[in-house]
């Protein structure tokens, strides 16, 4: 089992990355379908940089992780995070993460992306759903 930021991260994705499915897929209007927003430069991190990437926001000051951690606004679900409950799993470009939210389910966390209105939205109920949206095999 690997384990980041104290969390087990799914089978399922650990299996893409290391069979090297886990990139952007070539065609970008997936991505923009399944996120609501287009993708810059998309990255889809290494199980090294998944560590890494989690590490390096929830160690960041305060008043910037305070940013980061979103924000409730009735409309985008969850709307924010919480750094025991969250591994930073890519992004779409700068300032742009998507990350596993295991707030409602350790086993089965939901994938959530931190949109440009500055809150959180979940964009599939799990990696797994998140492969098939996004033509991962």
């Amino acid at each position: 089992m690997i384990v980041v930021n104290e969390l087990p991260v799914p089978p399922v994705l650990v299996e893409a990355v290391n069979n090297g499915h886990w990139a952007p897929p070539a065609d970008k209007r997936l991505m923009s379908a399944v996120f609501g927003e287009d993708p810059d430069y998309p990255a889809f991190y290494s199980l090294k940089a998944m560590v890494e990437q989690t590490e390096g926001l929830f160690n960041l000051d305060l008043d910037i992780l305070t940013w980061y951690l979103g924000d409730v606004d009735g409309v985008d679900r969850p709307g924010v995070i919480s750094t025991d409950r969250t591994v930073l799993i890519g992004d779409l470009g700068l300032e742009r993460p998507f990350a596993l939210d295991y707030s409602e389910s350790i086993p089965s966390p939901g994938v959530v992306f931190f949109a440009e209105n500055g809150r959180w939205r979940q964009v599939a109920p799990d990696v797994a759903s998140l492969l098939v949206l996004l033509k991962i095999s």
